[in-house]
């Protein structure tokens, strides 16, 4: 699916300040896991404009995405490779279907430009991804979100259970696994944010009625953080 892929509100890097306008529009550009790569153009903007970009991925192709605006120097070293040229980068995780492939691209014009077209999408490590022992089989991927403030990736996985990472500073960080109070075992998470004004993560799933909620939606938690993250934020 099409996910906004933005910068905090008045998030800076260092030495630099974020642009006067903190709107949608000055914080975000629209992505989507697309054949070929990842697709990705202005906020606002139409995704076949002629604006778009596709940037290849190395690597299996991705099923979803997520993605956050950050400035490059809060970025482990390793995951740009090198020099960069650049004060805000993007941020990315995928699922492939197996892994969370992880990677990141300069933004050479500015928190709101795209990539340019000739970068790649090089993931540098995967995202530790596993299911709790009373689980058979692999774990899906049902959902993703990256949180920009902090840096966190959250998967909500088919069965009910949350993962998430602290992808900012020295190193990532595996910040632990939950399991969510599914309302009906057919009940499957769709999509998941994490809201930092009520410290909350909030994950939506597809209903098992199709007449469940707006439609056939229902919001499966919107319960605070566990403990440890709500004090990170």
């Amino acid at each position: 699916g099409v996910v906004a892929l933005c910068r905090g509100p008045a998030q800076k890097s260092q030495g630099s300040q974020a642009p006067a306008a903190d709107d949608d529009a000055a914080r975000c550009i629209m992505g989507a896991a697309a054949p070929g790569g990842v697709a990705l153009w202005p906020f606002g903007a139409e995704r076949a404009g002629a604006e778009a970009v596709v940037l290849a991925v190395e690597g299996k192709p991705w099923d979803l995405l997520a993605g956050a605006i950050v400035p490059c120097d809060a970025l482990p070293a390793d995951l740009l490779g090198g020099d960069v040229n650049a004060t805000w980068c993007l941020l990315l995780a995928g699922w492939d279907g197996t892994a969370l492939p992880v990677a990141a691209v300069p933004l050479s014009a500015g928190p709101s430009s795209l990539p340019l077209a000739g970068n790649a999408i090089r993931p540098v490590f995967d995202a530790p991804l596993s299911a709790a022992g009373d689980l058979k089989g692999d774990p899906q991927v049902a959902a993703m979100q990256l949180e920009p403030r902090q840096g966190r990736l959250w998967a909500v996985l088919a069965s009910g259970e949350v993962q998430a990472w602290q992808l900012l500073g020295e190193e990532p960080t595996s910040l632990g696994r939950w399991r969510l109070a599914l309302g009906d075992k057919g009940d499957r998470p769709v999509a998941a944010c994490e809201d930092s004004l009520s410290r909350s993560l909030v994950v939506v799933a597809r209903a098992s009625a199709a007449s469940a909620g707006f439609g056939g939606l229902r919001i499966l938690s919107t319960g605070p953080l566990p403990d440890g993250l709500g004090a990170m934020m």
